[in-house]
């Protein structure tokens, strides 16, 4: 194409950290140590824990709001009842 012009070949940038250019390997810990056991154990025992006491916290709160909301509801009616009975009144005196 006439508007594509002459490309350029990318430069390869040769800054590799190694002498060689060849990478390290990679050492992986196949064996679990008695440290990093003891550790999961820690972890595991201490997310019962909090699950443990996080669930019926929980519980709780859910029963005290739906307790709450039930009063809510009750109470509505109640002021509903009333304003009907007022306005009920109203009507009987204007007439």
């Amino acid at each position: 194409m006439a508007t594509q012009g002459k490309r350029k070949e990318p430069q390869i940038k040769n800054s590799v950290p190694f002498g060689n250019g060849v990478p390290p390997a990679v050492r992986l810990a196949l064996v679990d140590t008695p440290q990093s056991v003891a550790k999961d154990i820690m972890g595991w025992v201490a997310a019962c824990i909090c699950i443990g006491l996080l669930l019926p916290l929980l519980g709780f709160l859910y029963v005290d709001i739906l307790t709450a909301k039930k009063d809510v509801q009750i109470e509505l009616t109640k002021v509903q009842e009333l304003r009907r009975q007022i306005e009920q009144e109203k009507r009987e005196v204007s007439k």
